[in-house]
């Protein structure tokens, strides 16, 4: 759902283009001082958890926040350094199982209890959404979503909180928060939903098979300095001639169109747009990439990466697949990996290219999007070893060691 897409932007593929909105916030616990280590600590429970700064991560609304790692690089936190509190959070088990111990309830219950222990106004939220997500050698894990709505139109406003939980274990392995923010709009929209729709119909011109909208409050143009913005989100899809997809956002005073998402993948069998690996780095603008982000499904984690050289082998890897890399620890295993190259282009709009790798089929889609639009670029075949690879890479620069037993 649009809802559960919005929360996870920040740290999931689908989440690329907002790395995080960074909002003065209340929690009901203490802390004497403004430690981020000490704050990351009180958060998880563990008062030896050991942990090390990492490079900090910039947010498109221009604000910063601290980043740490957990010594074996398994843990991920992010820190607001205005107010010293955890914005996310990324604790995949130390031993994932595949068999579920605890029931959706449990799920729920632990989930609530872990929030309300840390967030003042917890009980104001309330949950929009909800499901199960199956990482298969990572288990499965429950998912939770809450927010405030506000107005007749129950209108999501800033404060967002979405959790999941581990079902073999009951731990909590990821967490988001976008704060609260003090609404300064009207948020009774005067374009209805239907208007919105309409809009956005007269736009995608083809076939409409299925239509939502949800109403949410943002900043405009992602840019908190140019105010708030009271948006009808429009999601439409079709089916003819073939799957297709986009997102308007829309002024819910004026019914003007703010942006457009859209992806209109051709997974099919016909030669792709690009005919070679090589031929689509060489169009793109990989090489000038400044920052990759990297997950893994199976195992539950995630990892940044800023280091220049990595992001150059990481390249160099795709412009030659069957390249010999050294052997590590992980190079038996195969998982299906999506990472995700930051750069910008001549005109210095953001570029993100992913790849995705699937170890099944052994191919690789790669999708290039900008703020407005998502293009699929090309599907390619590549030797068994290219998941090894990636591993081999991250291991390399003790970057992400991924769990073996």
């Amino acid at each position: 759902m649009e809802t559960i897409t919005k929360l996870k932007l920040i740290l999931i593929f689908l989440m690329l283009a907002i790395i995080g909105a960074i909002f003065l916030f209340q929690t009901n616990k203490s802390v004497a001082e403004n430690d981020p280590v000490a704050i990351i600590r009180q958060f998880t429970g563990k008062s030896n958890l050991s942990l090390e700064q990492t490079s900090n991560m910039a947010s498109p609304l221009g604000e910063q926040v601290v980043t740490y790692n957990t010594t074996d690089k398994r843990w991920l936190f992010t820190v607001d350094t205005a107010s010293y509190q955890v914005l996310s959070a990324i604790m995949p088990p130390v031993n994932p199982s595949t068999k579920q111990s605890i029931s959706r309830d449990d799920a729920y219950n632990i989930a609530k209890s872990f929030i309300s222990e840390r967030i003042d106004g917890f009980d104001k939220l309330e949950l929009i959404d909800e499901g199960s997500i199956d990482h298969g050698a990572g288990g499965i894990v429950f998912s939770f979503s809450w927010a405030e709505q506000l107005g007749s139109q129950k209108a999501m406003g800033f404060h967002c909180i979405n959790i999941d939980i581990d079902a073999g274990t009951g731990a909590v392995t990821n967490y988001i928060r976008l704060p609260p923010v003090p609404v300064t709009i009207d948020v009774e929209p005067k374009i209805s939903r239907d208007e919105a729709i309409a809009i956005a119909q007269e736009q995608f011109k083809t076939v409409v098979t299925s239509s939502d909208a949800q109403l949410s409050l943002w900043w405009k143009d992602n840019d908190r300095s140019k105010g708030q913005v009271l948006r009808w989100e429009v999601s439409l899809t079709s089916d003819d001639p073939i799957m297709r997809n986009k997102i308007y956002h829309i002024d819910a005073y004026t019914g003007t169109i703010l942006n457009v998402f859209g992806a209109n993948p051709v997974l099919t069998d016909e030669l792709p747009p690009v005919a070679t690996i090589q031929e689509y780095v060489e169009k793109t603008y990989l090489k000038d990439s400044y920052q990759i982000n990297i997950d893994i499904f199976q195992l539950n984690q995630g990892v940044t990466i800023q280091d220049s050289e990595v992001i150059t082998e990481f390249i160099q890897l795709l412009l030659d697949p069957s390249q010999e890399i050294e052997q590590s620890d992980s190079s038996g295993l195969i998982y299906d990996v999506v990472f995700v190259f930051q750069s910008k282009s001549t005109d210095g709009q953001r570029i993100e290219v992913a790849v995705r790798y699937d170890s099944i089929k052994n191919e690789i889609l790669m999708f290039t999007s900008s703020l407005s639009s998502v293009q699929y670029s090309g599907r390619y075949s590549v030797p068994e070893t290219f998941g090894k690879k990636v591993f081999a890479i991250l291991n390399a620069h003790n970057i992400l060691v991924p769990n073996n037993q």
